[in-house]
């Protein structure tokens, strides 16, 4: 809900809200979170043969990796963008806050 994701400290100190935390452990992940990989390129340097069957098996985990980090990529995205308030936070991105601050 909104309201757990408010700060929960009183006055004084001058640390970090949750938001503050969770989005620069966002930008961090996001900073280091490589390209895609090409899979064109890779069909190409580990062509899909009967003879060469790590080929296959190499090119199918490039396409689970590419789907992984597209995936991690754009819900870091759009909590980034809950956080500024341009979207609603859905309770995956509730969840995703949580495990990322708790």
């Amino acid at each position: 809900t909104v309201l757990s994701t408010q700060s929960q400290s009183g006055g004084g100190g001058g640390g970090k809200t949750p938001d503050e935390v969770v989005a620069d452990i966002g930008n961090d992940i996001l900073a280091k979170l490589p390209p895609n990989f090409d899979l064109e390129v890779a069909s190409k340097r580990y062509p899909v043969m009967y003879s060469e069957s790590m080929n296959t098996v190499v090119c199918q985990e490039l396409q689970r990796f590419n789907k992984l980090t597209s995936k991690v990529r754009s819900s870091l995205q759009e909590l980034q963008k809950a956080l500024k308030g341009l979207v609603v936070m859905s309770a995956d991105l509730e969840a995703l806050y949580h495990s990322m601050f708790d």
